[in-house]
């Protein structure tokens, strides 16, 4: 089982986000914004980070810098999703 970290702040698509991959059958853990999500990347340990980039506290950007800079996290995958036109 992919265990899968969404960092997203908007409620309707983090929820979306989580139900489909849910059902897609993944573990997924859930942060609503960057500060939470790079200490959950920190101590999870996340096969995958899906982010969204603007975030209150600490952006998409700043997130991931920080997890490039940690090396026990920097190889993790990371996508960014916006819904910015």
């Amino acid at each position: 089982m992919v265990k899968i970290l969404v960092v997203e702040d908007d409620e309707t698509i983090r929820t979306s986000l989580i139900d489909m991959l849910e059902l897609a059958g993944h573990n997924v853990l859930v942060a609503d914004d960057g500060i939470i999500g790079l200490r959950f990347a920190q101590t999870k340990l996340p096969d995958l980070i899906i982010s969204d980039i603007m975030m209150p506290n600490m952006d998409g950007y700043e997130m991931f810098q920080a997890i490039q800079n940690d090396p026990n996290i920097a190889n993790i995958p990371f996508i960014f999703l916006t819904a910015l036109a």
